[in-house]
């Protein structure tokens, strides 16, 4: 079975509320790219395996939000679309 996400692929734009203050969040990209130098580098599915997350398991993609109103950062789960 083979997915892909769609706010990585421009077919969705990511709406996230900032946990702390409520405004829009801002999509910075994916966790995976920011937990090392080489990360934006390996396999997708190897990574899912290796980052911590559950997000292999339950189709996911983990990006990163970052919100201006408040300074906030935290993490949002895009659910991954089956092809």
């Amino acid at each position: 079975m083979s997915t892909m996400c769609p706010v990585c692929n421009g077919l969705e734009v990511l709406q996230a509320a900032c946990g702390s203050c409520g405004s829009l969040a801002q999509d910075c990209g994916k966790y995976n790219d920011y937990i090392g130098p080489y990360e934006p580098y390996r396999q997708i599915e190897d990574l899912k395996l290796t980052n911590g997350w559950i997000d292999y398991s339950q189709g996911t993609c983990v990006h990163v939000t970052y919100c201006s109103q408040c300074g906030g950062i935290a993490d949002s789960a895009v659910q991954e679309w089956t092809l």
